[in-house]
């Protein structure tokens, strides 16, 4: 009986996380790590992580060997599904092609996304804001808590540094995907500590804004044994002065 109780009292603890990131990476993979480093430390604490990526990003220095709609791989613990898109180069109309097929595929593969269980809380997390319209009704479909992730304001972004015009099709298209992230996210975990203001002018209801910085793995840190290039210590003890 007690066996059983302490069973029950683990499936409550233990949640299934489904966190989308186009851009999603891996130690060997390369960019972005910040998925595979969360989903480690979940890992570590009981949880079960699918990672959704693309198979084909600008970032990555090994391709995932990607066949098929849809490629599963464990990693660490870690169970990706790499979801097939386009090629390109550069910030033109193939990387929107590349955008737009990752958010169709996760429509289309939805099945092999879900395989590991229904997931307790979706994060959307790619830098652009389109994932939401597909991970928000696989979190409804699962009950889940719907959570938005937001490093960069796109596409404030683009606007303001790549001097693109408010008008642009592209930029309209992720405005009205960063305004319908607003207003359906349960959450939205921002890496950026003074954004809930403009947030809110967008539609984000009060308290649903919480600040998450980035961080390091204090046990990769410690193992360290590599010194930085003799030049980069140079450089930083220029800087300390």
């Amino acid at each position: 009986m007690a066996g059983r109780q302490l069973q029950y009292k683990i499936r409550e603890l233990m949640h299934r996380i489904l966190l989308i990131n186009h851009y999603a990476g891996s130690p060997e993979n390369g960019m972005e790590y910040r998925p595979y480093y969360l989903a480690k430390e979940w890992v570590n604490l009981g949880h079960q992580v699918t990672i959704v990526g693309a198979s084909f990003s600008h970032l990555h220095v090994k391709r995932p060997a990607a066949s098929g709609a849809a490629t599963v791989e464990f990693k660490d613990g870690i169970r990706y599904v790499w979801l097939k898109t386009p090629s390109y180069a550069g910030n033109g109309a193939g990387r929107i092609m590349n955008m737009l097929s990752f958010v169709a595929q996760l429509r289309r593969c939805r099945g092999p996304i879900l395989e590991g269980g229904a997931p307790d809380v979706v994060i959307a997390a790619s830098t652009y804001p389109l994932d939401i319209v597909n991970a928000s009704p696989i979190a409804v479909s699962c009950g889940a808590k719907i959570i938005f992730e937001v490093r960069d304001l796109w596409p404030l972004t683009p606007i303001l540094i790549g001097g693109m015009s408010r008008r642009n099709p592209m930029i309209l298209l992720l405005q009205w995907g960063e305004d319908l992230s607003y207003r359906r996210t349960d959450r939205v975990v921002c890496t950026l500590p003074l954004a809930e203001s403009y947030m809110r002018e967008r539609g984000l209801a009060a308290g649903k804004f919480i600040h998450i910085p980035n961080g390091i793995s204090t046990r990769e840190w410690s193992a360290g044994k590599q010194s930085i290039p003799p030049e980069h210590a140079e450089a930083l003890e220029q800087f300390r002065r």
